[in-house]
């Protein structure tokens, strides 16, 4: 089975960089977060750009980009900012201040309680996949 974006609750596409805590954020960090690595492989095959930005060991052998600069989460989320310009910036972390982090770096904030019902992956039909997608692109 393949997931989609559930378009009803926020359009998704090629032109965003999503940017990952990881303790507290990601299912495997520690505390483990409620966003799950498959929502972001799933938001990469859309062509959405994905980067976690902690110093976790938790996180470090994900299988994602990283960019990370350590004790200084601002200058990681400005470096990644600057690595993709032009793109929506969404940062994802339950850190406090990091809202304040993402505003200075020109980023919007999600804590992760927000990310699985705003950019949820959900199970359905390869059928409906393609049927979804293709009614999504056909909107821009």
């Amino acid at each position: 089975m393949k997931g989609v974006v559930s378009m009803q609750t926020s359009s998704v596409d090629e032109k965003m960089l999503f940017l990952f805590d990881c303790d507290g954020t990601l299912e495997t960090g520690n505390p483990p977060g409620p966003v799950k690595l498959a929502d972001l492989s799933f938001l990469i095959t859309l062509g959405v750009r994905v980067v976690i930005v902690s110093e976790s060991a938790n996180c470090a052998n994900l299988p994602f980009e990283h960019i990370v600069v350590p004790g200084n989460r601002l200058q990681a989320l400005l470096n990644a900012k600057a690595k993709y310009p032009g793109l929506r910036c969404i940062y994802v972390s339950d850190n406090p201040g990091d809202d304040v982090n993402a505003q200075r770096a020109g980023c919007e904030y999600l804590h992760p309680s927000e990310f699985p019902s705003r950019f949820r992956v959900r199970q359905t039909r390869p059928t409906d996949v393609v049927k979804e997608l293709s009614e999504e692109r056909g909107k821009r």
